[in-house]
């Protein structure tokens, strides 16, 4: 079932404390309506009720969708503890729900916006490793054609029904670019590379494990 506490936040803006839910595990096919709020946006926002400023609120809690058969868990850790945290978190979840996971497709991520957009990408299905490898790519790429957009982060989104991946630059600057036709481009290049899902791995699918992921395809390249 999915299970709740309710911690006081107080407000960045004006100092008010408020409610505000921490779910320790989301489960889709009980709370259809969480789903929903975590690819609207709201799900992990904060919104005062005396003056509605807002703030994202970003905490370890699992998502959990037998239907569609994923699992992801949200491990909202310090980078510097992270790796013990990540190594900690996937003994337990195999341990629990080893008699659940054939077939199912599992990650860890370390937001909100991160869990937000593993399930936009497989409600299109796609391949987010394949999605990473994109970023990765744009990532090294597009100073040769935009010198003056020093990129920080990417996320798949969509925009007026078309994939996009929404990039942000440094300076705070925004930009669109279109998925499909860069998906499609390399897609054949790097899908006969990529390692079979193993529904008990959580991995960490992110840019740095597209950039090993390429590091290891190009060491075995016998060219």
């Amino acid at each position: 079932m999915s299970m709740l506490q309710e911690a006081q936040i107080c407000c960045p803006q004006c100092g008010q404390a408020a409610p505000f839910q921490l779910w320790e595990t989301i489960q889709a096919s009980q709370d259809p309506t969480a789903r929903r709020r975590i690819l609207d946006g709201t799900f992990f926002q904060f919104i005062c009720p005396r003056c509605g400023a807002s703030m994202p609120v970003h905490y370890t809690c699992l998502y959990h969708d037998p239907q569609r058969r994923q699992m992801v868990y949200l491990l909202a850790e310090e980078q510097e503890e992270l790796a013990r945290a990540i190594a900690q978190c996937r003994t337990t979840l195999r341990q629990e729900y080893q008699q659940q996971l054939a077939q199912y497709r599992t990650r860890i991520v370390t937001s909100g916006h991160s869990l937000r957009e593993k399930l936009l990408i497989w409600d299109r299905g796609r391949d987010d490793r394949l999605v990473e490898l994109c970023k990765l790519f744009l990532q090294t790429n597009l100073p040769k054609h935009r010198p003056d957009f020093q990129l920080e982060e990417a996320y798949y989104d969509w925009q007026d029904d078309v994939e996009c991946l929404r990039l942000f630059s440094k300076e705070g600057q925004a930009a669109l670019y279109p998925l499909d036709p860069l998906y499609q481009q390399l897609s054949p290049a790097f899908t006969p590379h990529l390692p079979p899902e193993d529904p008990a791995g959580f991995p960490l699918v992110d840019l740095a494990w597209a950039a090993r992921q390429l590091e290891s395809m190009t060491e075995n390249d016998p060219r």
